[in-house]
């Protein structure tokens, strides 16, 4: 029997299985876990509950995909909850949960009192805001956010790529002009892509080598501008591989990283879009997070 105070935070429109909430209902009570459901309605319910009932919980459970998740550990981070956190993936792709390792078997073993524990690093930006795996601008960024639910509740991961295809391929090539310091080193120039990760794979179109999730720094990545029609074809071989190693790409990691520009930018965070940003200011918070899986 679990005695910890215990909220269920559940998205209804996240994933394919309408019937998770039973599944997930049913796996607690046969645990004797006392708990509260909290049912998403918009992007601002989370904030509005957690506001309100800060100090109730010793766990939180999300059953939901990346934005899900994002929004429930910004939260935690802005009212300073340190429940635990458990995650019960049901999203179109759950990158978050997948680079973890965790799956839907995670919370029986919770309740079965068999589970792990993880601390992880959370990183905020510019203050107060926080994002869990990836900050990122760019062509290619507006997939995860733009391609439809539908879609991506269909096809899950390709979608994405289906999405992304047409984007890069029929849209104009967009180029940013960035200052980027990663620590005390400085990148400067034009790019096409941006981002800083805690994962290892960035909307499941770039894939990063292996990297700890409380190593206390994130990982950066740009992509220059190509000038000639080779440099393209190196960006899309090396996407197409996996092997970043050539002058169109830049690989760093840091525990303060920063971007400026003289322009406002789109961004998105953690799959979501992130509003538009003429700087970037990013902190990384090293074992900020405690995980059950």
């Amino acid at each position: 029997m679990m005695n910890n105070r215990t909220l269920l935070i559940y998205n209804p429109v996240s994933g394919k299985n309408s019937d998770d909430l039973d599944a997930i209902e049913c796996i607690l009570n046969q645990g004797l876990v006392h708990y509260d459901v909290l049912k998403t309605k918009n992007e601002t319910s989370i904030d509005q509950y957690l506001r309100l009932k800060k100090d109730k919980y010793d766990m939180i459970i999300v059953a939901g995909g990346d934005g899900t998740i994002s929004q429930t550990i910004d939260a935690m981070m802005y009212y300073d909850i340190a429940s635990t956190m458990c995650i019960y993936p049901k999203g179109s792709t759950n990158e978050f949960a997948m680079a973890l390792g965790i799956t839907k078997e995670s919370l029986k073993n919770i309740v079965n009192k068999t589970h792990e524990t993880l601390k992880i690093d959370i990183g905020t930006y510019n203050g107060n805001r926080s994002f869990i795996y990836s900050m990122t601008f760019g062509n290619f960024t507006h997939v995860t956010y733009q391609t439809p639910q539908q879609l991506k509740n269909v096809f899950g991961h390709l979608a994405y790529w289906l999405y992304g295809f047409f984007s890069f391929y029929f849209l104009k090539l967009r180029t940013y002009e960035m200052t980027v310091r990663c620590d005390d080193r400085v990148y400067e120039g034009q790019f096409v892509f941006g981002g800083i990760s805690n994962s290892n794979s960035v909307g499941t179109i770039l894939q990063l080598p292996e990297v700890s999730f409380n190593d206390g720094v994130f990982e950066l990545m740009l992509i220059r501008k190509p000038k000639k029609h080779k440099d393209f074809r190196h960006i899309l071989k090396s996407l197409v591989l996996k092997n970043y190693d050539n002058d169109m790409f830049i690989l760093d990691k840091g525990k303060a990283i920063s971007f400026d520009s003289k322009r406002t930018h789109s961004w998105n965070k953690d799959g979501e879009f992130a509003g538009k940003l003429d700087s970037l200011n990013v902190t990384v918070h090293k074992k900020y997070l405690t995980l059950y899986r």
